[in-house]
């Protein structure tokens, strides 16, 4: 975590003491953030699609992750988004926990999705999602707002025909 713990309870206005009583190191604080967002995102993501499976579940969860409110909401997105660069850097402890967050995802996706010519149920959860972070990261990264929406737009067909 790039976030010193001082600054971070400075920030916070409590002191680095209280840091450590709730927490045993950074890497415990970011395992709690992932595992928490994580939860409040699949449930956000999901909620509404219960009644819905196959392609309409695949085109309603697509238009929801490869979004401009999606891409635009930074506080309130997927965390994948925002946390992955972050925990490629981080312990194996912390990916660990990432990589457990990930599977509920995927395996939440997989129940849902439509059957392929080309893919397994599995493995196109797998794209969807590696394509969802994919394009909403490049979509959040470049300055263009024209190119950032075409960027998001095509992925979504990419991922509707794939």
């Amino acid at each position: 975590m790039a976030t010193g713990v001082e600054k971070l309870m400075k920030a916070a206005d409590l002191t680095q003491g209280g840091f450590y009583g709730h927490f045993s190191s950074k890497d415990g604080l970011l395992m709690e953030v992932i595992a928490h967002t994580f939860e409040k995102s699949r449930n956000r993501f999901l909620v509404g699609l219960e009644d819905k499976d196959g392609l309409s579940w695949l085109e309603a969860i697509v238009r929801r992750l490869m979004s401009r409110e999606h891409r635009d909401c930074m506080g309130e997105s997927c965390p994948t988004t925002s946390l992955a660069t972050e925990v490629a850097r981080a312990s194996d402890d912390v990916k660990e926990v990432f990589e457990a967050e990930v599977l509920k995802t995927i395996d939440a996706m997989e129940k849902k999705m439509p059957k392929s010519k080309t893919l397994s149920a599995r493995e196109r959860a797998i794209a969807i999602t590696a394509i969802g972070i994919g394009a909403v990261s490049l979509a959040r990264a470049v300055k263009d707002p024209e190119l950032s929406d075409r960027i998001l737009k095509i992925a979504r067909k990419f991922a509707l025909t794939s």
